[in-house]
C-alpha cells in the first residue's frame, strides 16, 4: 500500500515560510497544526483573548507534520500545540497502530527541541460522509488517548463523543453540506471544549 509523499505540501509550506520571513510570529504562542480541521478554523474569532498561530495544511497526514516539523513547529517555540490529524490517514488506509506510531515519532521530535511544550491532541472526528470508517478512527482515538496518558506533556481531548447524538450517530448540524467538514457550530463546540485547556 502506498501513501502520498509529504512533498505534495511543498507550496503550502513555502508560503508559511514566506509569511514568516515577512513577519515572524510571536514566540510562546498557541500553535495549531495539522489537517483541514485546523486550516479552516478561524482562530481569532473563537479564541480572541489568546495569541494563536495557524499552521494547518490541506488533507495532511500525521506524518506530514513530522516531516515539516523543522519548518512549521520547532521555529515558533510555542508553549502549547493543538494538533489535529488522522482523518486523512484513515481515509487512505493507514491503520490505527500506524497513526499512533507516527504521532509518537512527532511527539518525540517536538519534545526533543521543546521539552516543556504541551501538546493537545484532538480526537479524530466522526463524520456522516465517512461514517463507515468510524470503527477504525475510534480505535485510533483509543490508542492516541492511551499514548497521551503515559506522557506528561501530552493531553488527549475527546471532541468526538460530543459530536454524536442519542442514536450514537454524527450530529448533522455540526457539519458543512458535504457532511465532512465542520461548520461554525462544529467549531464552536470544539472551542468550548478546548478553551479551558488553553488557560492552564
Amino acid at each position: 500500500m502506498s501513501f502520498f509523499h509529504p512533498n505534495r505540501w511543498h507550496n503550502d509550506i513555502e508560503k508559511f515560510k514566506k509569511d514568516d520571513a515577512n513577519s515572524f510570529p510571536l514566540k510562546n504562542a498557541i500553535l495549531f497544526v495539522g489537517n483541514s480541521n485546523i486550516r479552516r478554523w478561524k482562530l481569532q474569532q473563537y479564541f480572541p483573548d489568546k495569541v494563536t498561530l495557524n499552521r494547518g495544511f490541506g488533507g495532511s497526514y500525521v506524518s506530514d507534520s513530522l516531516y515539516y516539523a523543522a519548518d512549521i513547529i520547532i521555529p515558533y517555540e510555542p508553549n502549547m500545540i493543538v494538533f489535529s490529524a488522522g482523518d486523512n490517514d484513515i481515509i487512505d488506509g493507514k491503520t490505527p497502530s500506524m497513526i499512533v506510531s507516527q504521532f509518537g515519532a512527532l511527539e518525540k521530535r517536538i519534545h526533543s527541541d521543546l521539552p516543556g511544550t504541551v501538546i493537545i491532541v484532538l480526537s479524530i472526528k466522526p463524520t456522516i460522509y465517512r461514517w463507515h470508517l468510524w470503527p477504525c478512527a475510534s480505535h485510533a482515538n483509543d490508542l492516541l488517548s492511551q499514548y497521551c496518558a503515559k506522557n506528561p506533556n501530552c493531553r488527549f481531548l475527546d471532541v468526538s463523543s460530543a459530536m454524536l447524538n442519542d442514536q450514537n450517530m454524527p450530529r448533522a448540524e455540526l457539519f458543512e453540506p458535504d457532511m465532512m467538514h465542520l461548520n461554525s457550530k462544529g467549531y464552536q463546540l470544539w472551542a468550548d471544549m478546548l478553551g479551558p485547556l488553553l488557560s492552564k
